[in-house]
């Protein structure tokens, strides 16, 4: 999980910071986003871009965010 950390982490970020233009919620975002990936990283089948998957967890996490 290391490499797809150091290899997305930035793209991640910045995607956050695109939805939410905040600093500190995009990385607060990004914490639980990674969170949620390793846990669930066994239920990746690789039906897509590891990128796309990642994004697609920020926008559940982003949604929840705007909902509080």
């Amino acid at each position: 999980m290391e490499e797809i950390y150091e290899k997305y982490s930035k793209l991640v970020y910045n995607y956050l910071y695109r939805l939410t233009n905040n600093i500190e919620l995009s990385e607060e975002l990004m914490q639980e986003t990674f969170y949620s990936a390793i846990k669930g990283l066994n239920k990746f089948k690789g039906e897509c871009k590891v990128s796309v998957w990642l994004c697609q967890i920020c926008l559940l996490y982003t949604s929840d965010a705007a909902d509080e």
